[in-house]
């Protein structure tokens, strides 16, 4: 008799769970905030060969918007994504070092694919990884030399990790770190330097909050 209510009431608790976990299946909306670091990017320009110039940044903002489907424990989503970072500080052979003009703004469009863990609470954590493409409005100058003004598009990627808290069975409150960045690209070199080009990789770490609503 024991055993037979010991079996009945792990059926129900996995149903309980399946249960649940269907409710969090289907198409969702997701929109996020936060604030974007830019560590320190060195480049090389084709212009002054043998030379390494660097370009510091001074905190940013970022803003991302998804749409996904959810079949529990995995989602998978199209994310259109805006990111920006001033520049505060310019060192360069053709410049010295000096006080920076301009910034990386990439827009990105991202694939990403989600983990979400199950802790039997409205709490829950979850990796994701992205990749895509971005198209990167930047602008480094300085000392009265402008060295990149260009839009580029380049190959782009991203690593995930957030908490997300259920209040309903529509909305959850979420917020996670990101990585993104982007493979070292050549860029067109359309400022003071005339032809040529600045061989340049990207990289941003963003913290962010936002949330997700289930249709």
């Amino acid at each position: 008799m024991r055993a037979s209510l010991l079996i009945a009431a792990t059926l129900l608790a996995v149903a309980l769970a399946a249960a649940a976990r269907a409710d969090e299946n289907g198409w969702y909306f997701a929109a996020q905030t936060g604030i974007s670091y830019v560590p320190d990017i060195h480049f090389t320009n084709s212009a002054t060969p043998g030379a390494q110039d660097k370009v510091s940044s001074s905190l940013g903002a970022a803003l991302v918007g998804a749409v996904g489907y959810a079949f529990e424990p995995l989602r998978i989503e199209e994310e259109v994504g805006w990111r920006m970072a001033d520049f505060d500080k310019l060192s360069a052979p053709a410049t010295g070092e000096v006080r920076a003009s301009g910034g990386f703004e990439p827009v990105s469009g991202m694939t990403n694919v989600y983990y979400d863990f199950e802790t039997g609470s409205p709490w829950k954590p979850y990796l994701g990884a992205g990749i895509g493409g971005a198209e990167m409005i930047s602008r480094i100058g300085g000392g009265g030399i402008t060295m990149v003004d260009t839009d580029h598009a380049v190959l782009a990627y991203e690593g995930i990790a957030g908490l997300s808290y259920r209040i309903d069975d529509h909305l959850s409150l979420k917020g996670d770190y990101r990585y993104f960045a982007t493979p070292s690209s050549d860029y067109p070199n359309t400022g003071s330097f005339g032809a040529g080009s600045a061989r340049i990789s990207y990289a941003s770490h963003t913290v962010m909050v936002g949330f997700i609503y289930r249709f």
